[in-house]
């Protein structure tokens, strides 16, 4: 009999134990998103192992490149993130929870909505639970919200370069129509197209992909161009719209098809008019 409730003890301490840090588990995690939408940057560290990663589909990030992805966006900016459908299992010091992460605008300056599975892998750290890993399903937007983001996209259309410099850093190249180079931008439902002629008409260069805004940036991902190693790049760039003029500086930062960051590239300021109908 006292052996029956030894065991009995015993399987009613680990099932407490259990629950315990299974909430913990499920604690740690949304403290992790709630540091993300607070750009609380010591939390973020301090609940990550100092191997952390997040896999996403096109690159990975480690706690210093996503802070200082984070860095970047202007103080006022916020997304929130809301977590469902939870599933947390324990085994020893480990853990891994699978769950649906939800992204909405926090701020008028944020577009981004959209959702994705996600699955992350916690250890135990002394009586503490730090995430070691996030990996990423392919980013879902919403169907409403596409049509929505492209109904109300002030980039829609097609955009002539009115006056350019390139490579700002050094020696730069600048470009005035009709004495230099003429090419004409369009977006058109997140799409992009891209054409670059001389000033007697002879081809130089065509990109096309997709794109997505982000407040005060748009996000080129380019899926064909007549440069080879740019297909599957992602460049990021500053953007605002006045009338009929378009503002484009940068990029800001650009990922490699493979998702290494590139950290030598050529700066540019654009002005671009609406393209006229005739």
């Amino acid at each position: 009999m006292k052996i029956l409730r030894f065991l009995l003890l015993a399987v009613i301490v680990v099932g407490c134990q259990s629950g315990q840090n299974i909430k913990k588990v499920d604690a740690t995690l949304h403290s992790f998103y709630d540091a993300i939408e607070s750009k609380d940057y010591q939390t973020l560290r301090d609940i990550t192992t100092d191997d952390y990663k997040m896999i996403r589909t096109d690159r990975v990030w480690t706690i210093d490149s996503l802070i200082n992805k984070l860095q970047q966006t202007k103080p006022a900016e916020k997304s929130i993130y809301e977590l469902s459908e939870k599933e947390v299992t324990l085994e020893g010091s480990a853990a891994w929870i699978t769950y649906r992460t939800d992204i909405n605008p926090g701020t008028d300056t944020v577009s981004e909505t959209g959702q994705w599975t996600e699955t992350a892998v916690l250890r135990e750290k002394g009586n503490e639970w730090k995430i070691a890993l996030i990996q990423s399903t392919d980013y879902m937007p919403r169907p409403a919200q596409i049509a929505k983001r492209t109904r109300e996209s002030p980039l829609e259309g097609g955009w002539e370069i009115a006056y350019g410099t390139y490579g700002i850093e050094d020696e730069p190249i600048k470009v005035t129509p009709p004495d230099g180079p003429n090419s004409l931008k369009v977006f058109c439902n997140e799409h992009f197209a891209y054409v670059l002629n001389d000033k007697d008409g002879s081809f130089l260069g065509a990109a096309a992909g997709s794109y997505e805004i982000r407040g005060d940036h748009y996000i080129e991902r380019t899926e064909w161009s007549s440069v080879p190693e740019n297909v599957g790049s992602k460049k990021i760039f500053n953007f605002h719209v006045e009338g009929d003029s378009l503002f484009i500086s940068g990029p800001i930062e650009v990922i490699e098809a493979d998702g290494e960051q590139r950290e030598d590239f050529r700066k540019m300021e654009e002005v671009r008019v609406r393209a006229s109908d005739n």
